[in-house]
């Protein structure tokens, strides 16, 4: 394990080298909304160091998921190194693995607890796209909260905690993985994250994303719980990207078109007028944004299986978010 560790370590620091000598994957090289919060050229290599991690700390076996996964990092590359690959583009191509992927696994959401809706996913097609649009929603809103330090990392980190609850998630089914092996890299990163000294980039977002959003799909199924206590585990990530969407509509912009005022930028604006730290401003609002979530989920785990305690954690979230959002952009728009 020790060597295993070292190993990758040494991995980290050599693509960090690399991608700064050869001016690859640099988060300079993005859109305003990515590098909003400092200048300072910072490698979007989280999920290329989260990929060869897992191959080098034992996957079990390598299988057709692993080259599912490897398909979604590769559209996640591409994007963060802005190669002829439009949001369309890039959205045809997420549809096109999860798609596929879902079909040959036979990895659908069966059961929603709500009567109409059940009674549509029983026909096995219309399952599968409602099983593709969800995921879509997941590693897309996984995407739009990744501007600042921790807020994906963390997030996902807590997913981990919250399963390792249940006697039953040892592993990452579908990967063929140990839950272990999943977690060691994410905290490796989430330390030079915090140092401002890798960033995740779209690649490691969206294969968070997937990989989570295939597993607790599969989770779901396999155990006693509600449907809402799954739905309260990605709430975040999937509001993020339904609010943003209606959002942008409302103001008569393109849902694809990226921007800066997502809940975590509008967050790190606040702290950034406080305390003018860069840094400091986007850490503490990873930090802080996970820590509620924390606290919520921990409530959560009181009855995974109590469907009236996960809907009112889910409103109480969405509430909270509305409010504290409303407030957010109000201060930016009064200071601009």
């Amino acid at each position: 394990m020790i060597v295993k560790l070292l190993l990758i370590i040494f991995i980290v620091i050599s693509i960090t080298y690399f991608c700064n000598y050869k001016n690859l994957l640099l988060s300079k090289s993005g859109e305003a909304h990515q590098n909003f919060i400092e200048t300072k050229s910072t490698p979007l290599i989280g999920g290329i160091i989260l990929f060869i991690s897992i191959i080098i700390f034992g996957i079990k076996e390598i299988n057709l998921f692993f080259f599912f996964t490897f398909a979604i990092l590769v559209v996640g590359i591409f994007s963060d190194i802005k190669k002829n690959i439009s949001p369309t583009l890039r959205l045809i191509l997420q549809t096109l693995i999860i798609l596929v992927s879902i079909y040959l696994f036979e990895n659908t959401i069966r059961i929603t607890n709500y009567e109409l809706l059940d009674h549509i996913l029983k026909d096995k097609i219309l399952s599968i796209f409602f099983t593709t649009f969800c995921i879509l929603i997941l590693i897309n809103g996984t995407n739009f909260i990744d501007g600042t330090n921790f807020n994906v990392i963390g997030y996902y980190l807590i997913l981990i905690i919250i399963l390792l609850y249940f006697e039953n998630f040892d592993n990452f089914y579908f990967l063929n993985i140990k839950t272990l092996y999943l977690i060691l890299p994410l905290i490796i990163i989430s330390f030079l994250n915090l140092l401002n000294k890798v960033y995740l980039g779209d690649s490691g977002s969206y294969f968070l994303g997937f990989i989570f959003g295939f597993e607790l799909i599969n989770f779901f199924n396999q155990n006693t719980i509600s449907p809402f206590f799954i739905i309260l585990l990605l709430w975040y990530p999937c509001f993020e990207m339904l609010f943003s969407i209606f959002r942008k509509l409302n103001f008569k912009k393109s849902p694809l078109k990226p921007d800066s005022k997502h809940f975590h930028q509008l967050l790190y604006f606040f702290f950034y007028q406080k305390i003018k730290k860069p840094v400091l401003s986007s850490n503490l609002s990873g930090l802080i944004i996970n820590i509620y979530n924390l606290v919520v989920l921990l409530f959560a785990l009181i009855d995974p299986a109590h469907t009236q305690l996960q809907i009112i954690l889910i409103l109480l979230n969405l509430t909270i978010y509305v409010f504290i959002y409303l407030r957010l952009i109000k201060y930016r728009f009064k200071l601009d």
